[in-house]
This record gives structure tokens, C-alpha cells and sequence, in this order.
């Protein structure tokens, strides 16, 4: 069948804008290229180029998106040639479309004016390119998430489009994927999202580690922006995602071996942090996590 097959017909991803961002800037950061005239000639010899066939269209595109890269603060212009600035550098290393990096930015600066949680930076994340496919809204659901979207508008960094606009299902889809992911850090279990959300536990994972990487990103461009009140928010929420726990188990889920379950059960017989494990003799850890465990415990709080 593929040997005597027609071959499948292939395009240069470069053809898509969030694509060609990225790489574009990349290439800059990476010093591969600078001035316009190497830009343009390295671009001649890609395949996009060899497909587009119409170079001086080719070369609009190209100048738009530099014009983009600069008005975003991820280059800048200096003796003919571009440049990547710390931001673009940093943007670039993370593997992040611009594009998303300053949606990032631009939410992140209304940081100061909201009162920021958990949510905020869940519904932040979950509105980048990204985190797609989202979660999808179904008719029978449509009002009750429009009800909690309603109850959250305080505290969303990315605000709610206007109904009739085309934007707006997209960002309602991205507040059901949100509500997914709080529900996880709030220790729902996976039967509970895959029958309220129709979620499977393969797809909730991969959601994850997206929103994981993502955070960690909104954390690094919050410090070059020298946000500093926002850093202990934004790395609690990616270490919540992580365990998928409330906030006060973070202090005992640090410990190998120790997860959501048992360090609920920890929890639940008044062990709350380290300072209360040091305290407990080995004995009665190993009633509540065994034997093996309990003596693991101890020699890590060592």
C-alpha cells in the first residue's frame, strides 16, 4: 500500500503565522540571522519559499511580522539590524508563540488592578493558542458556565468579549477548560472530570503539563517585568497543577512518595507541614503511609 501509493501531498509548516513567529525570532535570538538582507536570503531557501513561489509577497509577510516582533519589545533596530532583547530571548527559549508571550504580558500588567487567585492565571493560560483543542461548551451546559463565568469576572485577567463577538465561544471554551483544571487542583479525581467533563485521564494529563509549561512561563515574564508581587501566586497555582492539590497540602507533597492521597491523609491525622513530621515517631508515620514509607519519609527530613 505506501510503497505503491501515491505519495500525500506536503506543506511548509512556515506558512503558518504562529510558526513563522516563533521561528523567526529564534533564528534573530539565536544569531543565525540579523540584518533584513540575511533574513530575506535565508528565508529564499526554504521550502515555504520554494511553495509560495511569489517572493515579493513572501517578503510583506515577513517584514509584518518583524514590524510585530519590534512593537512587542521581543527585538529592537540597531545599525540595520534586528536584535532580540532579553524579553524576545527569553520568550524564545521557552518555545512560546509571541504572540501568546504578549497576551501574557499585557494580562499580567492588569495584574495590579484585580485581585489575582489560582483561577486568574488558570483562565490565562487556558487562552493561549497553545492550550488548544479546548474544551468545548455544550448547548445543555451553556447557561451554567455562563453563570460561574459571571461570579469569576472579578478576578480574570483576560475579560469577557461581547457575546455576539467572534472571539467570544473561544474564550468561553477556554473558561470550561479552566474550571477543569481548578477542579483538579481542588483534588477532584480523575472519574469526577472524565463524567462532569467528558475528559479523559489521558487528555486531562496532557492539559497538565501544557498549563505546567505555561505557568512557568507567565512566571518568567512576570520577573523580567519585574513583577515581583505576582511570583509566590504564580508559582503556588504551577505547583498546585503538579500535585494537583489544595494549597495546604503543598508543604507535605514536596516529599518523595508523597501524593495528593496520602498527604490528604496526612492532613487528615493533624500532620500539616514538615515542622509536624519531624515531630511524629516513625511508628505512627508508618500507620498511616507504612512501613517502608514512613522510614523513607524520615531520612529525607534528615
Amino acid at each position: 500500500h505506501y510503497f505503491n501509493g501515491e505519495p500525500e501531498e506536503i506543506f511548509s509548516k512556515l506558512a503558518v503565522e504562529p510558526v513563522l513567529r516563533k521561528y523567526l525570532l529564534s533564528l534573530i535570538s539565536s544569531r543565525i540571522i540579523s540584518s533584513r538582507k540575511s533574513i530575506l536570503d535565508f528565508f529564499k531557501k526554504t521550502f515555504w519559499a520554494f511553495q509560495f513561489e511569489d517572493f515579493y509577497k513572501l517578503e510583506e509577510i515577513l517584514d509584518d511580522v518583524l514590524l510585530m516582533l519590534v512593537k512587542w519589545g521581543f527585538l529592537e533596530i540597531k545599525d540595520d539590524s534586528y536584535n532580540a532583547t532579553l524579553l524576545g530571548r527569553r520568550v524564545s527559549e521557552l518555545y512560546l508563540d509571541p504572540f501568546t508571550a504578549h497576551v501574557f504580558i499585557t494580562a499580567l500588567k492588569k495584574a495590579s488592578e484585580i485581585t489575582v487567585k489560582s483561577f486568574s492565571f488558570l483562565h490565562l493560560v487556558c487562552n493561549s493558542l497553545e492550550m488548544r483543542p479546548l474544551l468545548r461548551v455544550k448547548q445543555k451546559e451553556f447557561d451554567e458556565v455562563l453563570e460561574k463565568s459571571a461570579l469569576q469576572h472579578p478576578f480574570l485577567l483576560v475579560p469577557e468579549p461581547n457575546m455576539f463577538d467572534p472571539e467570544f465561544d473561544s474564550w468561553l471554551n477556554a473558561f470550561k477548560t479552566s474550571l477543569m483544571l481548578f477542579d483538579w487542583i481542588e483534588e477532584k479525581d480523575d472519574e469526577f472530570i472524565l463524567e462532569k467533563y467528558d475528559c479523559r485521564p489521558g487528555e486531562t494529563r496532557s492539559k497538565l503539563e501544557i498549563a505546567n509549561w505555561l505557568l512557568f512561563a507567565c512566571y518568567e515574564l512576570a520577573r523580567i517585568n519585574k513583577q515581583q508581587f505576582l511570583l509566590k501566586d504564580i508559582m503556588k497555582t504551577r505547583l498546585r497543577v503538579k500535585y494537583g492539590v489544595k494549597d495546604e497540602l503543598l508543604p507535605l507533597v514536596r516529599l518523595q512518595g508523597i501524593g495528593r492521597a496520602r498527604a490528604r491523609k496526612l492532613f487528615r491525622h493533624s500532620i500539616k507541614d514538615i515542622k509536624d513530621l519531624k515531630k511524629e515517631p516513625v511508628e505512627k508515620l508508618a500507620l498511616i503511609l507504612g512501613v517502608k514509607l514512613a522510614e523513607s519519609v524520615k531520612k529525607q527530613l534528615e
